[in-house]
């Protein structure tokens, strides 16, 4: 398999921050919260902001090279 595109990256950051924002805003349906590990709302969306600022902005931390 192939390794993941700067175009992968920049996508699942953006739908990283549509979910977390879907979260907070309480826009998820209650089985989709129910069906997630993360039961607690607040809990989740604290884990997706964790793995928003691994990847950076657009996924830059993924990508780009030192």
């Amino acid at each position: 398999m192939d390794a993941l595109t700067q175009e992968d990256w920049i996508e699942i950051y953006y739908a990283l921050l549509d979910k977390q924002a879907r979260i907070e805003e309480d826009e998820l349906g209650e089985d989709e919260l129910k069906n997630s590990e993360h039961t607690d709302a607040a809990t989740w969306a604290t884990h997706l902001g964790d793995i928003i600022d691994k990847i950076g902005p657009d996924g830059v931390n993924m990508y780009e090279e030192d």
